[in-house]
Order: C-alpha cells, then structure tokens, then sequence
C-alpha cells in the first residue's frame, strides 16, 4: 500500500489558469499562462502528438530499426550548437559542421498523427513510409501512451508493437518527401545491448525496447 512520505508545499483544491498568450506559431506553437501556484508566467510547446512502431519478428527474435539525422542533436551536443543555444539571440550569419554520426540517431519508426488519422492509422503509414514493411491493423498492438516532455510540452506518444511475420509484406520505403532513413535490422540481444550502453537515444525507442524485455523476463520466469 503507498505510504506518504513528505510533502514540499501544499495542492490546492483547484489551479486558476489566466492570462493566455499566443507567443509563435509554426511547427512548434508556443503559448504562455499564468497559473494560481507559480509565482513566474508558464510555457506550453504545442506540435500535435505521435505513434511509434516497434516491429518486432517473433519467430526470429528480430526487430526493425532506422537510422536517421536529428538535427536537434548538433545542438545539444556540440560546443558551437550549445553556444549559439545559450547566446539566445539571432545569428543569422553563423555556421558550424558537424560528422553526420553526431547527428544520426538509430531508434524505431515514429511519426507525427496527422489531421483525421488515428494513432493505428499513423503507426500503418509510418512503418511503410519508413521500412517499407506492410501491415494489417491486427498485426498492431497498442503498448503505451504517455508524454515526451510533461514540463513544458502537450505532445504525447502511442507506442504500438508490430508483429512482422511471413504474411507481412515489403515494398521500396519511400519517406514522406523529406527523409534521409537507413532501415536496420537487430536480434533482440542487440537491440537490449544498445539500450543498455546508451546507444538508443530515443525515449519512445527505449520505452518499447523496455516492454519488450520486461515480456521476455517474465516469459522465462513461467
């Protein structure tokens, strides 16, 4: 039974939210509050929700992986993205060169829902777009939902398991336009392995990998 242990500040009946501003809009719409309990205004990141694919082949203890730039990362991880970053100010004659490995991320095939699609229907389009691979929609088993960055962020992810079997079939990954995609395939062992030494960056990627390992222990514990 859960046990209170201490409490920092108190939780009001209710929060009054106030004061809504529209800050930018574009791919990521930015908005800002005021809130009851917070002394400083609050910022929302608004860009529509998600789906994420694990495929996995269960006969042969495989699952499908994609390679791909995150340009994000040469930000976040390079001394000259961190201080254009932390300069917070516009540089519109600045530049830096990264290797394409510091920005390239191996993780499962995701994708943003679009309008009048469902989470199942994404996940469909993205695994095809991305790996070619085709799937009927009771191949897909809905895993988790849950958000990527709760802090500041709406956007939630729909994780679904793939089952790829002999009946799945396989056309050319076409992309949406506008994707520079590598498709790889792991043996679970692998795939646990690159988890385990931090080589899956990808928060969606490392909640399903953890899924499906947590189903694997408690399979061998029967």
């Amino acid at each position: 039974m859960p046990k209170l242990v201490c409490r920092v500040g108190r939780h009001p009946k209710r929060y009054r939210y106030t004061d809504f501003r529209f800050e930018r809009r574009g791919f990521l719409s930015i908005f800002s509050f005021a809130a009851s309990d917070k002394k400083h205004r609050q910022e929302i990141m608004e860009r529509g929700h998600a789906a994420v694919i694990m495929p996995v082949d269960f006969e042969k203890r495989e699952i499908y992986f994609v390679r791909q730039p995150r340009h994000v990362k040469a930000f976040a991880e390079t001394a000259p993205g961190r201080r254009l970053v932390k300069a917070g100010k516009d540089r519109p004659t600045a530049s830096f060169d990264v290797p394409a490995r510091r920005a390239l991320t191996l993780e499962l095939p995701a994708g943003v829902i679009d309008p009048g699609e469902t989470a199942a229907q994404a996940a469909i389009r993205e695994l095809r777009e991305e790996t070619g691979l085709i799937i009927r929609p009771e191949a897909l088993t809905k895993i988790a939902r849950f958000y990527v960055t709760l802090g500041c962020c709406t956007e939630t992810i729909v994780g679904f398991l793939a089952r790829i079997d002999g009946r799945a079939k396989r056309t050319k990954a076409c992309g949406d336009g506008d994707e520079s995609v590598s498709v790889w395939r792991y043996t679970w062992d692998e795939a646990f392995r690159l988890a385990e030494t931090g080589k899956i960056e990808s928060a969606s990627s490392l909640v399903m990998l953890g899924y499906l390992r947590q189903q694997e222990q408690a399979k061998k514990r029967k």
